[in-house]
């Protein structure tokens, strides 16, 4: 019975050993976590980089059903480069013409772009968009979109 404190010794050894390697499990699974977060981003912005978009013809917002509020907007978008197939392209359609520019309709138009699409996008009747700016996205397996930072500004011209 003289030799308790060297099994006290060893026990408190073995909790400490026990709370540092919980320690170093809980810290390696927020550093894995946001590791992998980072990747993921990464790869989309990469995957971004090889995008470019361009509208190559608009034509003026035309009266689309009688006695609505509603007009439609036609714009024709041309893929320039990247073969990676995307999610879609958002469309935001601005009034460029007074002192700040004014959205006047923002429009998410599913599906990947070969290399010609045609958009007939609904603004409000009031609306004179004379910018549309173009810019592609990318969605993950849960359908995540994530947004590039590419954008493409072209302006509608109305006297073609």
């Amino acid at each position: 019975m003289k030799n308790k404190k060297g099994l006290s010794t060893i026990v408190t050894t073995l909790i400490i050993v026990a709370l540092s390697l919980v320690a170093v499990g809980v810290v390696w699974l927020v550093v894995n976590n946001i590791v992998n977060q980072q990747t993921s981003s990464i790869d989309y912005s990469a995957k971004c980089l090889n995008l470019e978009f361009r509208a190559i013809a608009g034509t003026e917002c035309a009266e689309f059903v009688e006695n609505t509020t509603l007009s439609t907007c036609t714009v024709i978008i041309q893929r320039e480069k990247g073969d990676d197939a995307i999610g879609g392209i958002r469309l935001i359609f601005s009034d460029t013409s007074g002192a700040s520019p004014i959205v006047l309709k923002q429009s998410d138009e599913a599906g990947n772009i070969a290399t010609t699409e045609t958009y007939d996008v609904e603004v409000s009747d009031s609306a004179n968009p004379t910018v549309v700016e173009v810019t592609p996205y990318l969605t993950d397996n849960e359908n995540v979109k994530h947004v590039c930072s590419v954008t493409t500004k072209y302006n509608l011209d109305y006297s073609s």
